[in-house]
């Protein structure tokens, strides 16, 4: 326009020419919105699993007597706590009724080892030597055990049996120690014998107390009552082996108050010995 207006250009066509040239219009090109970067959740990392959990779910399987699931997680306990030597004794248990003896004697010795003082590891020991014909150590076990509580009736009893079957049969054989027994007869009314977890005998379990005071402070984990029986089922002994000092007594009254039916083997009601788990649980 300023180029015609300096060329002398008449005014009238350069009014003409503004009217009919293209206005120019701006368009804005919006600002995209930044879109918001999701913040992922972490996924919280379940706790590893410790002494205590594998113990609960061996000492469970050892008491619906599923054996061989109670070795591996008794395994798992002594690989994470080797100095308990209930874990030890618990799972000579297990072999025991696996029939794997040598394992269960190896297991038994540990636990002597760890807990020299223990008067029923020496009675399980003894036991296990007794049914492995090992009659002068079974002895020696059960002597050990009652020289240690002299309240534990079945280590006594067994004691007595033996030294008074092996009495017999030293007049008929001079000079020899080893005591003969047929493995075919039935236990006489004064043998004690041991059936390992006793809830095949319960009629009725009684549960122990556990008060707000022991929860509030974490006070829990597996108590072990070794429980003895007369020929009537009735309970004449219960002693906490096993569990925090805290909870063993209130586990052994709770024994005290269960109901048993007698054990019978070969139809004849004898004495019998074996444990009972109770698990507490804070939370």
């Amino acid at each position: 326009e300023k180029e015609l207006v300096g060329t002398g250009a008449n005014a009238e066509l350069v009014e003409a020419i503004r009217h009919k040239s293209p206005k120019t219009t701006l368009i804005s090109t919006p600002t995209p919105t930044p879109v918001p970067t999701p913040i992922s959740t972490p996924i919280p990392t379940p706790p590893v699993p410790d002494a205590a959990f594998y113990q609960k779910r061996a000492g469970e399987h050892l008491f619906n007597k599923k054996y061989d699931l109670a070795v591996p997680e008794y395994t798992k306990v002594i690989e994470l706590d080797s100095k308990d030597a209930a874990n030890y004794l618990n799972r000579g248990l297990a072999f025991f009724n696996l029939k794997n003896y040598d394992l269960a004697i190896a297991d038994y010795d540990k636990a002597i080892e760890l807990a020299p003082k223990e008067s029923m590891v020496y009675f399980n020991r003894g036991d296990l030597h007794e049914k492995m014909g090992n009659l002068q150590k079974a002895i020696g076990d059960y002597k050990k055990a009652v020289e240690l509580d002299a309240a534990n009736e079945p280590a006594k009893s067994n004691l007595q049996r033996l030294q008074a079957e092996q009495a017999k049969t030293l007049p008929k054989t001079p000079g020899k120690e080893t005591v003969s027994a047929s493995a075919s007869a039935p236990p006489s009314a004064q043998q004690i014998v041991n059936v390992g977890p006793l809830n095949s005998l319960a009629v009725k379990l009684a549960m122990p107390v556990y008060t707000a005071f022991e929860r509030q402070r974490n006070i829990e984990g597996l108590v072990t009552v070794q429980v003895t029986l007369d020929e009537k089922g009735k309970v004449i002994s219960a002693k906490a082996t096993v569990g925090h000092p805290m909870l063993r007594l209130t586990s052994e009254e709770a024994a005290r108050n269960s109901k048993f039916k007698p054990l019978l083997v070969k139809n004849q009601a004898v004495k019998a010995t074996g444990f009972i788990n109770y698990n507490f649980k804070a939370s």
